[in-house]
């Protein structure tokens, strides 16, 4: 589905072909527009190139039997029938633009009316605004840490392990937050799912919370929300995303051998061995204080904290020392 099918006008119908009971506006608990940039990180350095932009229309519903199909109908969403994986939200699928250009400028800043239609009801319209004009995209680009990008892949499960990020400040007219999902990358398990506020920089991953030998993504969001009580079915919400993603493999449950940090290179490459160059290299980022250098949080247990203290020093020594 490209941005030159979808139209300016804009108008959207929801149109619920249903049995017995027929759809209500009691029964319609929101509607929601996620406008999405999608950012993979490949490296230690933070992203800085897109690969996606998309825009998705998500009715939730009070119970399964509110509608048995529903369906957008007009030309933005082609008569698309919404799928239900829970049975309470319904999804459209995403249209997608190369540039956030292309999207903006297939589907710009206007009023734009919405119609849920029922068979007992008839048609209740309302307009909302759709603020692009306000840059409500978050500023930030969600990132994880060099400390996170290096530790991930093949993070030990038996382990609790710290995500590491920036934070962002939300849009003043705009409720933010941070959410991060991880999830598995063949399977429907999330088992990390939280929302957080937009000032915090880690999550703790309790250990054994993943799989061993498994492959993930873990996402990264930042957003504006505009919420709309005046909606005549439920609550309206506008929402915009940025989301930075990492495909990592867990590894077998073994630590990961902290004092091995440098290949002699100064490019902070471990090599499989403890040498003089780990101690240079880790002496000199934990002197710049760099977010690498955290390594423990003073448990002893490899926990980093989103700081650089003694207690990194003492620990790394101690690993050092211990030639792992």
């Amino acid at each position: 589905m490209t941005p030159t099918r979808l139209s300016r006008s804009a108008i959207v119908s929801f149109l619920a072909i249903t049995s017995l009971p027929a759809l209500s506006s009691a029964q319609v608990t929101y509607t929601n527009l996620t406008y999405l940039s999608q950012y993979p990180q490949t490296g230690s350095n933070p992203p800085t190139i897109t690969t996606d932009h998309s825009v998705t229309l998500t009715l939730g519903l009070t119970n399964t039997d509110d509608a048995a199909d529903v369906y957008v109908t007009d030309n933005i969403f082609l008569n698309e029938s919404l799928g239900s994986p829970d049975g309470l939200s319904y999804f459209s699928q995403a249209i997608t633009a190369p540039t956030r250009g292309a999207l903006l400028a297939a589907w710009p800043a206007n009023d734009y009316d919405w119609t849920i239609t029922d068979g007992t009801l008839g048609q209740v319209t309302e307009t909302i605004t759709q603020p692009f004009g306000l840059g409500d995209w978050p500023a930030q680009i969600p990132a994880f840490s060099s400390t996170t990008w290096n530790t991930i892949h093949g993070m030990p499960t038996d382990s609790p392990f710290t995500l590491v990020f920036n934070d962002f400040t939300p849009t003043p007219n705009a409720q933010g937050g941070t959410l991060i999902v991880v999830s598995e990358m063949n399977g429907p398990a999330t088992p990390v799912f939280e929302n957080l506020p937009p000032t915090a920089t880690s999550l703790l991953i309790l250990a054994n919370t993943l799989q061993p030998n498994t492959d993930y993504f873990v996402s990264l969001h930042f957003f504006n929300t505009h919420i709309s009580n005046t909606f005549e079915f439920g609550t309206h919400f506008l929402e915009f995303q940025q989301q930075t993603y990492i495909a990592f493999t867990t590894g077998n449950g073994t630590p990961s051998c902290v004092a091995d940090v440098d290949d002699g290179t100064g490019t902070g490459s471990p090599d499989g061995g403890v040498t003089i160059d780990d101690l240079l290299y880790y002496l000199n980022i934990f002197n710049l204080g760099s977010i690498a250098a955290d390594v423990d949080d003073g448990s002893g247990t490899a926990t980093p904290d989103g700081g650089v203290t003694i207690d990194d020093l003492l620990y790394f020594l101690t690993r050092f020392n211990a030639g792992c």
